[in-house]
């Protein structure tokens, strides 16, 4: 690995720690989660996350690779990309995947006013369902922080907080190379990938996703989505404390 590649992971570890100690209760893919550590599912699980779609130049391109790797994923998906493309929601829910909620706007939560954080998830959670059917249960906040308003909000509404496991930084062009290499370094079971989508890294999201899954499988790791995970065991981890 180069230097580049170190102070991310670094810096990752960092955040992550910190924020498993700030934020409000909820699921971070790591091996000391009750869903990891219990690894319910039986075998060698992992989570793979796309955030920040739909978007119409990786969507149906991500959709392709993981009916080609029989795997499935969770999409955390904008509301306000919903509403342009219903027609890859529909894609993502005939796929067989698992669709979350992450916000409306993709505005930094806590510096809103709560009404406008409510709307921001019950908003979102609405235009999936009339488009997919399905009721998610899943919410991944923007930049991965939210407050105690937020997380009270959610738990009313049986939602659960998912936080970030393995995030190589892939928001920015760092190459699909890096982006794979900063992933199976993380890798263990339970583990939380998180991988965004977007115009601008659009070669580098589908790129690494074929590579982590091809080197995960030959690993012995198979894929979950959340929504598999979901069980009474995954429900313990609901927000309960503020």
């Amino acid at each position: 690995m180069n230097i580049a590649d170190e102070i991310s992971m670094y810096r990752m570890h960092c955040l992550t720690g910190l924020g498993r100690t700030m934020l409000p209760t909820g699921f971070w893919g790591e091996s000391s989660d009750t869903i990891g550590s219990a690894n319910h599912l039986g075998g060698k699980n992992l989570f793979l996350t796309f955030d920040d779609g739909p978007n119409p130049h990786t969507t149906a391109q991500l959709l392709e690779v993981l009916a080609e790797e029989n795997v499935q994923a969770t999409f955390f998906v904008i509301g306000s990309e919903v509403e342009r493309y219903p027609d890859l929601v529909a894609k993502i829910a005939n796929g067989g995947h698992t669709l979350g909620n992450h916000s409306f706007n993709h505005n930094f939560l806590p510096g809103l006013p709560t009404k406008i954080i409510e709307n921001e998830i019950h908003r979102t959670n609405s235009i999936i369902e009339d488009i997919s059917g399905i009721r998610t249960k899943f919410f991944r906040p923007p930049y991965g922080i939210i407050d105690h308003r937020g997380a009270f909000f959610l738990k009313e509404a049986a939602m659960t907080i998912v936080y970030w496991g393995c995030v190589p930084e892939d928001w920015r062009q760092v190459g699909s190379s890096a982006v794979t290499k900063r992933v199976l370094r993380k890798l263990e079971a339970g583990t939380l990938i998180v991988l965004h989508e977007g115009a601008e890294i659009a070669d580098q999201t589908v790129e690494s996703t074929r590579a982590i899954i091809h080197s995960a499988k030959a690993q012995g790791y198979t894929f979950k989505t959340l929504a598999e995970a979901s069980s009474p065991m995954f429900n313990q981890i609901l927000p309960e404390s503020f």
